[in-house]
């Protein structure tokens, strides 16, 4: 996962290990942050490849709910 932020320019690595946010935290966004989730390959498994119409209309009917309700949260803490 430290891999995939690091790739997206979320984080940084140190010389020392260590993780460091790459931009202010006021501009970085939860729905970002889900969508490198959601999207970096860790080869654990492997996606599925045939359509399944009821399933992709339920996970697109949540993906913009998850979306719509994030809308532009970031890591700020109010």
């Amino acid at each position: 996962m430290a891999t995939a932020l690091e790739a997206a320019g979320l984080v940084i690595v140190t010389d020392e290990d260590e993780l460091l946010c790459a931009k202010d935290i006021g501009h970085v966004t939860v729905n970002e942050i889900l969508e490198i989730a959601r999207n970096q390959r860790s080869g654990h498994f492997e996606p599925r490849s045939m359509p399944i119409p009821a399933v992709d209309r339920l996970t697109a009917g949540l993906d913009e709910l998850r979306r719509n309700r994030c809308g532009e949260l970031t890591l700020t803490i109010s």
